[in-house]
């Protein structure tokens, strides 16, 4: 089964690291603290 989305996304990072362009979107720099506090999260459980 086919997932356009998936798909999309993809071929976007495909494009990306081909072109050498490795910097953050507006959108994965805004997710940037969720990802810190989860990982915190995950690191006082050890």
């Amino acid at each position: 089964m086919s997932n356009r989305s998936i798909e999309f996304f993809d071929e976007q990072f495909k494009r990306q690291v081909q072109a050498h362009e490795f910097a953050l979107n507006p959108f994965e720099e805004a997710a940037l603290p969720c990802e810190h506090q989860l990982e915190d999260r995950r690191a006082s459980r050890r």
